[in-house]
């Protein structure tokens, strides 16, 4: 034993030889660092402050749930294990610490207290820290799942009053909320602020009949609630030369909805996670944002008004859109309620499907926004439906099949890559199902997504894929060639995937 050692062996010894008092010895010295520490906390409190993240917003799909400093390892250490082991990093290996903790007092009963005597323990201990704070240490450094997106303060203070004054009892944003009122998440895409700020004062003066109530806001509390609904729009209205403007400057590089190149990346859900401002100071000198970015800035190659309108017409994109949003919005109206689709549904109104397939684009979206006007004496009510919420209802009912639906290339499409395998109207290859009938068993969102990736829909299809040999709007054609087909199927499927 080193001299040292033996040194603090013997003054141990005196000093539990002579004894120090609990009270007030002790006490005393645990008062000062309680005293000390809750200074500490109280000096941190009033200097940094507890801040608040914005308020939860079940819509948002691109946050980024981090937990507390102290809760970090365990955060770092799930992502090494797989999805069907989490538990084992979520409880097993958690509940073996504390069971550890907890036994501890009977596994080491040795007398001795200094830390050199028990060196099992200490490495052990040791071991168990330096892991934790590694997993810590590489957690706060971890990057994020979702891009950050910069947020406008005045948003933030919009959402809370959208909260406060019980929006979404009557209004739906992201399909979320009532029906009485129009969805509000592209709104201020074709309705300016002004527009907005009137409406929010004297609702019934700009919508007659409106059933909304003037809720006498404050100049700043409407400033707010029109940063919030510019927000969700992807930044106010863009005029009608934006998608060409983007299709002149953007799409050579850049896809939207399955149309452009690929050269950036997709922008069909930008708006999700990039706010007009960052948008906007992207387009004119990309580098501001990303000193390594390849993609030419457009300042002074365009003026700041179609810098502004681009980046509004990008940051609306969204993801869903077109026959995708109008089957959602389908589901979300009720439609159901009153409707069949191919028998589906109730029987108060016609079956859509074979209604689609007798009107035009035009006349299906002139009765969504007045019905009565359409067909005087229709029970069916306005639901006050946005512009784009009409075309995408519209998409969605055409997508069963209809006139003007299908261009005339794509029965040449059929027979070029398909008729090999397939039969229709009694002619073809017998490989696969036979298709005369398929219209009226599948939609063209079905059969778009099944002929571009069939094994993700059929994993043991032996059927090829038809992305990258055909464009997607020639994929979509060929779709929607095949939902017009509604014969009944001279013989039975074979090749066991249903028809």
């Amino acid at each position: 034993m080193t001299q040292w050692h033996a040194a603090y062996r013997e003054h141990y010894a005196k000093l539990k030889r002579e004894g120090v008092p609990f009270f007030p010895d002790v006490v005393f010295k645990d008062a000062v660092v309680v005293v000390l520490l809750f200074a500490a906390l109280c000096t941190l409190a009033v200097v940094k402050g507890a801040p608040l993240e914005e308020l939860a917003d079940p819509t948002d799909a691109m946050y980024n749930p981090r937990p507390e400093w102290y809760f970090l390892f365990l955060f770092q250490a799930l992502k090494f294990f797989p999805g069907y082991l989490e538990a084992v990093a979520a409880v097993v290996l958690p509940g073996v610490g504390i069971a550890a903790l907890v036994l501890l007092p009977f596994l080491d009963r040795g007398p001795e207290r200094h830390p050199l005597d028990r060196p099992v323990m200490l490495a052990g201990g040791l071991a168990v820290l330096a892991g934790i704070a590694w997993l810590t240490v590489v957690g706060a450094r971890a990057p994020s799942t979702n891009p950050e997106a910069e947020r406008n303060p005045l948003v933030a203070q919009g959402q809370r009053l959208y909260e406060e004054l019980k929006c979404g009892n009557c209004h739906t944003i992201r399909g979320r909320g009532g029906l009485v009122g129009p969805e509000l998440s592209t709104i201020a895409s074709y309705r300016d602020a002004a527009w907005l700020k009137r409406h929010f004062s004297q609702p019934w003066k700009l919508v007659p009949g409106s059933e909304m109530p003037a809720y006498n806001l404050l100049p700043d509390e409407a400033d707010a609630l029109v940063a919030l609904l510019q927000h969700l729009a992807g930044g106010g209205a863009y005029t009608p030369r934006a998608p060409v403007l983007f299709e002149a400057s953007c799409a050579t590089c850049h896809a939207l909805h399955g149309k452009g190149g690929g050269g950036g990346p997709d922008l069909s859900e930008v708006g999700k996670y990039r706010e007009l401002e960052w948008v906007r100071a992207y387009i004119a000198d990309p580098k501001t944002r990303n000193p390594d970015a390849t993609m030419p800035g457009f300042k002074g190659d365009l003026a700041d008004s179609a810098i502004e309108d681009i980046s509004r017409y990008v940051t609306s994109q969204r993801g869903m859109s077109g026959a995708a949003e109008g089957k959602r919005l389908y589901g979300r109206l009720g439609c159901a309620h009153c409707h069949a689709i191919r028998g589906n549904g109730g029987r108060v109104g016609p079956d859509l499907a074979a209604g689609a397939a007798r009107r035009e684009v035009d006349w299906l979206k002139r009765h969504f926004e007045r019905p009565r006007a359409v067909v005087p004496g229709s029970r069916m009510p306005s639901f006050n439906l946005q512009p784009g919420q009409v075309e995408a209802l519209a998409d969605y009912l055409h997508s069963f099949g209809g006139s003007g639906a299908v261009s005339p290339q794509a029965r040449e499409l059929f027979d070029l890559h398909c008729v090999t395998c397939h039969n229709l109207d009694g002619s073809g290859g017998k490989a696969g199902p036979d298709l005369s009938g398929i219209g009226l068993r599948r939609e063209v969102i079905w059969l778009t997504a099944y002929l571009g990736d069939p094994k993700y829909i059929y994993p043991t299809t032996v059927m090829p894929s038809f992305k990258g040999t055909l464009t997607a709007p020639q994929i979509e054609d060929i779709a929607r060639f095949l939902s017009t087909q509604r014969k009944p199927s001279v013989r039975k499927s074979d090749g066991g995937q249903p028809d």
